[in-house]
């Protein structure tokens, strides 16, 4: 093909300083997408441009007689980024060609009139996509994400039954389904010591998003214990954690070096003791009480 041709070649340096002095701040990163598939990793790009018209108003001329402004390979998340020199204009037309595993060929003239230093290019949509927000119900008057690994998804409809988690170090991050025949779908979400959600989605061609809250179920409890106090009053890390139930059995012991401390399990709720002592010797414990859901404990000394 053509552009196949011009693979390697530079723009002289007299093209890119008029390129540079188009009106709009100058880009060198570009990421192509897919609307419904998401990100086209190692997608070939190639830029010709940039040519000042009205964004209402396409060029009718030749491609091929606009200035070659240069190519790239994108990587995984769908970046290409374009070699220092390199200028990519804003509000400028620009005649993208594109070559991904599993699309046609993309040509097209976009207009580029973004306002961050990443410009995207976007395929036609040719599936369904849809993401997933999930909202901890825990105290409704104020909602955060669910910051939990092990949220599980369900997604039936058109044929398909298809599952997923967040794993750990992914929570408050959105799930995605890619790859959809658009349709009907029923999307159930769940969490051990939550409620299961269900609704129903219609899903067009494209990317659509959603937004569920999962409600404690009053079973279990996410504690996340607050030691920025300890710092602050200059005890001595690493400290030595303990966590005592009602019954006096010790559920919880480690030394933690930092001021927020993570349990790898949840807690039945109920009354427990804490006793935090330090590396130089100093001790400390306090009752507390531990209600269902996701739950933040500042501690004092």
């Amino acid at each position: 093909m053509r552009h196949r041709a011009l693979f390697l070649c530079g723009l002289a340096l007299g093209v890119l300083s008029s390129a540079c002095a188009f009106a709009g701040h100058s880009e060198r990163r570009v990421q192509v997408y897919a609307p419904g598939e998401g990100p086209m990793g190692g997608a070939y790009v190639a830029l010709w441009g940039p040519v000042s018209r009205p964004s209402d108003d396409p060029p009718t001329i030749d491609p091929y007689d606009v200035p070659f402004i240069g190519e790239a390979f994108a990587d995984g998340q769908g970046f290409a980024l374009f070699p220092p020199g390199v200028a990519i204009p804003t509000r400028n037309w620009y005649y993208v060609q594109v070559e991904a595993e599993g699309q046609p060929d993309y040509q097209a003239w976009v207009w580029n009139g973004g306002v961050t230093l990443t410009w995207r290019v976007e395929f036609p949509a040719r599936y369904a996509a849809i993401s997933i927000e999930v909202l901890d119900g825990t105290h409704p008057s104020m909602p955060q994400w669910l910051d939990l690994p092990g949220i599980a998804f369900r997604l039936e409809g058109m044929g398909l039954d298809l599952t997923g988690e967040t794993v750990a170090g992914q929570g408050g991050q959105r799930f995605w389904f890619r790859r959809l025949p658009p349709g009907p779908y029923r999307l159930s979400v769940m969490h051990l010591g939550f409620f299961t959600e269900t609704q129903d989605v219609d899903l067009p061609l494209g990317d659509s998003a959603t937004v569920v809250t999962l409600i404690p179920d009053g079973t279990l409890c996410f504690p996340t214990f607050i030691l920025t106090s300890f710092y602050q009053a200059g005890w001595t890390f690493p400290m030595q954690f303990e966590l005592i139930d009602a019954d006096g059995e010790v559920v919880v012991a480690e030394a933690t070096t930092q001021s927020l401390l993570f349990l790898d399990s949840p807690l039945a709720p109920g009354e427990y003791t804490v006793y935090v002592t330090s590396a130089d010797g100093q001790e400390s414990s306090q009752m507390i009480r531990l209600d269902a859901g996701v739950q933040r404990i500042l501690l004092d000394p």
